[in-house]
């Protein structure tokens, strides 16, 4: 209970509430086979990066990761997330490395991707960007089609990628790419609006 209270508490926009929730339900439950703890360290960790703690944040997956399989693959994700939001430069290619082995992995290969996606781009390194995308959420060899915020992130990414090649063409297509997530994806606020200011800026 306390855990899907501190949930809630975040959900409605109380993030500081939220984590002093989670907290006080993780140090409640600790030592305890609970099987709500690393679901609530995940979302703990989350709140964190939203709330700019990246070290605490970090910590946070860290520990996540101990308890093994299968958290331990959420916690490469966070832990890349974490590097990627607070621009950690230097740790760019090894989140990345880590990344490439949840590529295999049906649940987190989406977000895996998207992250990857992500850190070639602050990295310019373009091509790389839109090949791995295109594998994995675009390319014909692409079986199933998720409209979801995975695929949202990685059509922006996609568009960033052109445009950071420059030329004409390249500056034409990252348009196209903006205007698919303005038209398709809607719902996914932070994606949409991105995407919409980028495109004003092109």
């Amino acid at each position: 209970a306390k855990y899907l209270l501190g949930l809630a508490t975040a959900e409605s926009g109380d993030a500081k509430g939220g984590e002093e929730a989670l907290k006080a339900y993780l140090t409640a439950a600790a030592g305890a086979k609970d099987f709500w703890v690393p679901r609530a360290m995940y979302e703990l960790g989350n709140i964190q990066i939203q709330r700019a703690q990246y070290s605490s944040a970090d910590g946070t997956f860290e520990k996540l990761g101990e308890l093994g399989a299968p958290f331990d693959s959420q916690a490469i994700v966070g832990r890349a997330r974490v590097v990627v939001m607070a621009m950690k430069t230097s740790e760019y290619q090894k989140a990345a490395q880590a990344l490439s082995g949840l590529l295999r992995n049906s649940e987190l290969k989406a977000e895996a991707a998207a992250l990857r996606g992500r850190i070639f781009i602050l990295r310019k390194q373009w091509d790389r960007a839109v090949n791995e995308l295109d594998d994995v959420f675009f390319g014909a060899s692409v079986r199933e089609q998720k409209y979801d915020r995975h695929r949202a992130e990685a059509t922006y990414l996609m568009g960033l990628a052109h445009l950071g090649m420059g030329g004409k063409e390249n500056l034409q297509n990252a348009e196209i790419w903006f205007l698919r997530v303005a038209a398709l994806y809607p719902a996914t606020w932070p994606v949409h609006r991105s995407a919409s200011l980028a495109l004003a800026k092109t």
